[in-house]
This record gives structure tokens, C-alpha cells and sequence, in this order.
């Protein structure tokens, strides 16, 4: 019986790479390819619009790892009435209980990583 390590492949070339695997699958089931973030698709003008007034108005800085406070308080505000705590009927607390992500990779990863 052949070692695992004899069995696979020595360089990275030898395989077809996975995100050339998931474009080919897209094309061919002609589907949208959301595996390495570029869905092919404008961003709506609203978006950016607003994108390029935040960063006129000097929102274009790197902010805390949990996401700027001012977005945690608005989801905050939005959330609560589908969050209320049983108990005592509270609002969610945009700074402990509140986490904004990069993606949801970083999302999946913060939640397991709490969890475990």
C-alpha cells in the first residue's frame, strides 16, 4: 500500500487550482461565482454614491476589529426588536454583543472561534 504522501501531488501545479475548478463549474452550470469575491456584477449607484461621499467625508480609515461603534449602534437599533432579551427585555449592546465582519469567512471564523 502507497504512502498518503507518495499519493499526492508534489507542487501546487500538478493540480488544477480549486478557484479555476469553481470558474469552470460556474461556467458551465452557468451560475453566479461568488468563490473569490468578484461576482461579476456593478455595484448598484446608490452604493456608490455613498461609498464615494464617506470617503470625501473622511470615513476611509481602517477602524476596530469589532467594526466602527457608529454602525454597531445603528445594527444595534435595528436589531434589538428580533433580539430582545427574554428576561428583562433589553436592547442589544452594540459593545458586547454586537461584532461587524469583513465577509463571511471572518464571520464563520469569529463565531467558531468564540464557540470552541
Amino acid at each position: 500500500m502507497k504512502s498518503l504522501a507518495r499519493t499526492l501531488p508534489r507542487k501546487s501545479r500538478d493540480q488544477l487550482a480549486i478557484w479555476s475548478e469553481f470558474n469552470q463549474l460556474s461556467v458551465k452550470y452557468k451560475s453566479m461565482n461568488l468563490s473569490y469575491g468578484a461576482p461579476g456584477l456593478d455595484a448598484p449607484p446608490f452604493l456608490v454614491e455613498n461609498l464615494y461621499r464617506a470617503a470625501k467625508e473622511g470615513f476611509n480609515q481602517y477602524t476596530l476589529f469589532l467594526g466602527h461603534p457608529l454602525l454597531r449602534e445603528k445594527l444595534s437599533e435595528f436589531f434589538s426588536p428580533l433580539f430582545k432579551h427574554a428576561k428583562n427585555n433589553q436592547a442589544l449592546n452594540p459593545h458586547t454583543e454586537m461584532i461587524v465582519t469583513n465577509g463571511a469567512c471572518e464571520a464563520l471564523y469569529s463565531s467558531l472561534h468564540h464557540l470552541v
